[in-house]
């Protein structure tokens, strides 16, 4: 993957309110032909006097530049987790989970008129609904690829380029791996899945993935790194079954990472866990 394509990582996602809607938009059929009741997406701007304080997150907003898109399905009960670039197309993929406890979605905006393109409700290969947390993606030449839950998911970039303006994706099955499937980034070819990890038992990682570090103290989290091949797209088929992705190497990191992107000298990670949480 070339440097510059941007990958889902660093994105943040500052969320004034959200709000269940109760009018149902049926569109689309599961694969036993039930119809799904959908509550319509739109764009929605906050209201001024419902945005966090500057104060608060003064030094993320000094460095914008430009207004960026309006998130979709704020007030339509989605909960925006990971982002992807698709730089041929133009289109930024978000990665939503839902608070009304509805299925997965992904929607795409237009970076060329940041209008929202496509809505797509996610459901798993079984045509059941996919209610893991969507935390990450990634864009690569050929693939979207999904980290959610206990699994990584590939989607041909095709069928999201494909879609209809409300459809419906579903997802192969899932790669297991040895790290939890947080967030997603890639960068020169080789895709990187890292878990999130915070002290106590909600969000624990394995022991054998705390490893001392050179600055003093110790790391509990990993990211692993996955080649892939140059002509397929896949992870190489060297390092991968059926149902399981082994990493070609992994990456210590600290606990509370949401997110990861690269740059020519470094790796950014982005780390939060609410404002309230220890």
């Amino acid at each position: 993957m070339r440097r510059s394509a941007i990958t889902s990582g660093i994105c943040l996602f500052i969320l004034a309110a959200i709000f269940a809607s109760c009018a149902g938009n049926p569109w689309g059929k599961n694969r036993s032909g039930q119809a799904r009741n959908i509550d319509p997406v739109v764009q929605q701007a906050m209201e001024k006097r419902k945005k966090l304080p500057a104060a608060e997150f003064k030094i993320y907003l000094s460095m914008i530049k430009q207004e960026g898109v309006i998130i979709p399905g704020l007030f339509q009960g989605m909960v925006p987790q990971g982002k992807a670039y698709i730089e041929a197309h133009r289109l930024l993929v978000i990665s939503n989970y839902m608070y009304t406890k509805q299925t997965a979605a992904l929607t795409l905006v237009s970076m060329e008129d940041k209008a929202l393109k496509k809505v797509l409700r996610v459901y798993n290969h079984d045509g059941s609904p996919h209610f893991d947390h969507m935390g990450g993606l990634s864009a690569t030449e050929k693939h979207l690829w999904l980290a959610s839950g206990d699994g990584v998911y590939r989607v041909p970039l095709e069928k999201i380029i494909n879609a209809e303006k409300e459809d419906v994706l579903f997802l192969g099955t899932p790669l297991a791996t040895e790290v939890a499937c947080s967030f997603a980034t890639a960068s020169e070819g080789t895709l990187y899945i890292g878990e999130f990890r915070t002290r106590g038992r909600r969000y624990a990682t394995k022991p054998s993935h705390a490893y001392s570090v050179a600055c003093g103290g110790r790391n509990h989290a990993l990211m692993a790194g996955f080649h892939l091949d140059e002509d397929t797209g896949d992870i190489k088929d060297a390092m991968r079954d059926a149902a399981t992705a082994y990493p070609s190497f992994f990456i210590s990191i600290p606990d509370q990472v949401q997110g990861a992107a690269f740059t020519r000298e470094h790796i950014i990670l982005s780390r939060s866990y609410g404002r309230k949480n220890p």
